[in-house]
């Protein structure tokens, strides 16, 4: 649909944009839709995007960011029309174009009108006439003076120039006007290959074409965006133009996946961009399975070569460097692994979210975990204990969080750090930020928080978590990733040691001292899952609940009780057997 973007700069007019396009990009330099030519505001810094009616800001890697009302953005955003773009200095708003032609132009004119020509540089001042040789005696002959030129008058106020933009990169220019960029003279005009070596060609092919018109391979990739229309279908015909002599293959075909693997996150994104797909499997560039619904299958999915999927992961990642190996939280809350050929791959996994609000009861119906496991646990959340929740599975492990977070008494504040949006809020007091650096606790601490979840303690520090859980909170939640209660322990400890300066030793007694009660989940081979082990806590580790074979207690009651009963809590000793 037509929009129009207002920009607003400090100590100048505002101007008005419009377009009939689905995106747009901003930045500094020419081949930008909207160039605002200061210094911090980067080559290519953001773009919006038109998507079924709604306005998206994506922060293009930017070295100073984009802001929308302030708040600095890292991922897609949607904006409405009142919202108000920070871009270095400058304001940008974003509503739909007005329907008025001439309203339209007015609007546009101060934006679209061509800058006066540069005043003409003064004369230069005549040449020193040539001194006069020296005469014998020792007395120097007079020089002549030369008369200085009069001043160049200076130009009118009103004719002062706006300051020239540097020349466009060879190739933006032609894209700015929808135009196919010249290759350069080096570059073949046509790729010979066969039809089994067409796709990793084409792609090679292309990639020379963009560094040869210096159009600039894009740093990220965000599922919600996807790429430049309009630059991916040029690139597709140059890259179908080139390749019209290799027989036996679809040219248009090869040409849009070399296109979005040149551009994109190519079939990864695609797949991604499916919200129905639980989980994807690249087990080689061309061995592809996804679930759906529970069931498996393959898929038709594939990327020309080696480079091009480390390069959609590293899009995809936000990294440079995804050798041998890279993981991490995608816009989308998807949980991506990747093991590059360096290793023995390429092998990428992905893991969907799954963001259905249950409560203990619901699990206990669903025989993840038993009614009296269900009772003692929700206690323990009221009371304040610290829990680590620990699964060999990603979604079990976020279900039972959000479960247990459904326990927290409406008027406790929970701040949560959440990796990409999994979790699901238990209150109107509850807020959430994503695990995006190391300082996402110490703002999470910030927030006065009653009750602090740190969902996986990969993506935060664990000394710091360990410190303020019982301490500067009531209590807390804890997610890892592992097998067992005790590899559970080792790894918080080990991943504490690596980012601080503590010994595993001395990281260990803090663990035990802290966490409360351990919660171990096991993911089995038909899909279903279920609590295995309760753990208490006292400085050792003491087995309360087994969920093994049929759930079962083992008779040990926890010196928490007592003070559980004093304060009012209906929790019978029968549960423990």
């Amino acid at each position: 649909m037509p929009f129009a973007v207002t920009i607003h700069e400090k100590g100048g007019q505002p101007r008005r944009q419009e377009f009939d396009k689905t995106e747009v990009t901003i930045g500094r330099v020419q081949g930008n839709d909207i160039i605002l030519p200061k210094q911090n505001v980067s080559k290519r810094h953001s773009r919006i995007v038109v998507k079924d009616g709604k306005f998206i800001i994506v922060d293009l890697k930017s070295t100073n960011g984009t802001y929308v009302n302030g708040r600095k953005i890292a991922s897609p955003m949607v904006i409405k029309e009142t919202d108000k773009i920070y871009i270095g200095d400058f304001i940008l708003s974003a509503e739909p174009a007005s329907t008025g032609t001439e309203a339209s132009a007015a609007a546009i004119e101060p934006a679209q009108k061509a800058p006066p020509p540069p005043p003409r540089r003064p004369a230069p001042p005549p040449q020193r006439p040539a001194a006069a040789p020296k005469p014998s005696s020792a007395a120097p002959a007079p020089r002549p003076r030369t008369p200085r030129p009069a001043p160049a008058p200076a130009p009118a106020a009103s004719a002062a120039p706006e300051r020239r933009q540097p020349e466009p990169a060879v190739g933006q220019q032609e894209i700015r006007q929808n135009e196919l960029p010249t290759p350069a003279a080096d570059l073949p005009s046509q790729i010979v290959a066969s039809a089994d070596e067409a796709p990793v060609a084409i792609y090679r092919w292309l990639r020379q074409y963009m560094r040869a018109n210096r159009i600039e391979s894009p740093p990220t990739y965000y599922i919600e965006a996807g790429t430049n229309k309009e630059l991916t279908e040029q690139l597709v015909q140059a890259a179908e133009s080139a390749c019209n002599q290799i027989s036996g293959i679809d040219a248009r075909a090869v040409a849009e996946r070399a296109a979005a693997e040149a551009l994109g996150a190519g079939s990864l994104g695609e797949l991604l961009g499916d919200s129905s797909i639980e989980r994807i499997y690249f087990n080689d560039t061309d061995s592809v399975w996804i679930t759906r619904g529970g069931s498996s299958t393959r898929s038709s999915a594939s990327f020309s070569c080696n480079h091009a999927m480390d390069t959609a992961v590293g899009r995809l990642l936000s990294t440079e460097t995804v050798s041998p190996y890279a993981q991490g939280y995608l816009s989308d809350g998807s949980r991506l692994h990747y093991v590059s050929s360096s290793a023995g791959g390429p092998y990428v996994t992905v893991d969907r979210p799954s963001r259905s609000q249950v409560n203990l009861e619901q699990l206990t119906g669903q025989n993840v975990l038993s009614a009296n496991m269900a009772a003692y646990l929700g206690a323990s959340i009221r009371l304040g204990r610290v829990i680590l929740v620990s699964s060999n599975a990603l979604d079990a492990r976020f279900e039972f969080v959000s479960a247990l977070l459904a326990e927290v008494e409406s008027n406790t504040r929970v701040v949560s750090i959440d990796s990409g949006g999994r979790l699901v809020k238990p209150n109107d007091q509850s807020v959430q930020l994503t695990a995006s650096s190391g300082s996402s606790l110490r703002h999470a601490l910030m927030m006065r928080p009653d009750y602090l979840v740190v969902a996986d303690i990969a993506c935060s520090t664990p000394t710091e978590a360990l410190s303020a859980m019982g301490s500067t909170t009531t209590g807390g939640v804890l997610g890892v990733s592992a097998d067992s209660p005790e590899d559970a322990v080792s790894r918080v400890v080990k991943h504490g040691a690596a980012s601080s300066n503590q010994s595993e030793g001395r990281l260990t007694e803090l663990a035990k001292n802290r966490i409360d009660i351990i919660v171990q989940i096991h993911a089995f081979g038909d899909g279903s899952h279920r609590v295995t082990q309760i753990m208490d806590v006292d400085g050792e580790m003491g087995e309360t609940f087994s969920g093994f074979d049929g759930f079962s207690a083992s008779g040990q009651i926890p010196r928490w009780y007592e003070n559980a009963i004093s304060l009012g809590h209906d929790l019978s000793s029968s549960i423990f057997g």
